[in-house]
This record gives structure tokens, sequence and C-alpha cells, in this order.
């Protein structure tokens, strides 16, 4: 007769086997974890830069192509008309919008630690989302005043955190200095 030995694994070959397994697949789902934690928090800070750089170019562009820039620490009832320099920082602006020849306005509202836009005589409606606390902002402008051979420039400067403390981003800064477009001579 014809004979055929049936060798298969032994018990000691098995455990070793599934030992090397269930380590690499450990390693592999820490690693995965790891991977979703690490998305999840680039797209919530991806979230707030978007927010944040919106914000901050709506203001520029406005400013930019408006006139009759007016700084103040103190926006009343009415927008100021006329100009007015700070050198020094405040921590709103008034300008004439180019396009709708209304006057418009921004300012770092503290109490609600947000930047906020105000039209005219209409209310003021909050530009950065809830995700955003804005710690300080602050407009500087110079050369406001029509005729004295410079050009208008105004800087915004903001700082701020996160809302979410889980986020491992700390303070960011943002600056963005714009002369305006309307010749001044």
């Amino acid at each position: 007769m014809y004979s055929v030995s049936h060798r298969g694994f032994t018990l000691v070959e098995m455990l070793v086997a599934v030992s090397i397994f269930a380590v690499v697949m450990v390693v592999s789902v820490g690693t995965l974890i790891v991977l979703v934690t690490s998305s999840s928090v680039t797209q919530r800070i991806q979230s707030l830069t978007t927010n944040l750089s919106f914000a901050t170019d709506m203001m520029t562009r406005d400013i930019r192509t408006g006139h009759t820039y007016y700084c103040t620490g103190s926006i009343g009832g009415t927008l100021p008309s006329g100009t007015q320099d700070c050198a020094s920082g405040e921590t709103g602006i008034v300008f004439t919008n180019s396009e709708t020849d209304a006057r418009t306005a921004y300012r770092f509202n503290s109490s609600e630690s947000s930047l906020e836009l105000r039209i005219e005589s209409g209310s003021w409606i909050r530009i950065t989302s809830p995700e955003v606390t804005v710690e300080d902002a602050r407009f500087y402008v110079t050369g406001s005043a029509r005729g004295n051979d410079t050009q208008p420039r105004a800087r915004v400067v903001l700082r701020g955190v996160p809302t979410d403390s889980t986020l491992p981003v700390s303070t960011f800064y943002l600056q963005s200095t714009l002369t305006q477009r309307i010749v001044d001579f």
C-alpha cells in the first residue's frame, strides 16, 4: 500500500503565528485610531483657519476699496463721517464703501470676543464664527486726511484662540496691511 503522511502545524507554531498576527493588528489599529483622530483635529483647524481667512479677506477688501477712513475706539449710534487717523491703534474703523457709498464699520466686540460689521444705521453682524475667540483686534490708520500727500493706509491686527480647548493650536496672530485704492493726492 501506498502511505501518505499528513503533517500539519504544531500547537507551538500556531501559537507563534497567532501571537505575531495579534501584535501586528494591535499596532495597526492603534495607528489607524491616531490617524482618524489627527484627521478630525486637522479638519477642525482647517475650518477655523477658513473662517478667519474669510473674515480677514472681507474686511481688507472692503477697507482697501473704501475711502474716508475714520479710526475710533468707540462707535456710537451714528457712524461718524470725516476722517481720523489712529497710529497707535483702535478697536474700530469706519469708512465709505466705494460700491454702495454707504458708511461701513468693522469693530472688535470684546464682550462677544468677535469681529462685527455694520452698514449705515443697521445692526451689528458677527463675521467670525463661534469656533473662534478673538482676544484682540486693532485697526491702525495713517494718512486719512485728503490732500496731505500721503496715500491712506490701514493695518488690521488680530489675536485669538480656538474656542475648542481640545485643539492643539495655541494663540494665532493675523495681520493685513492695505492701501486705499482710490488715489488721494
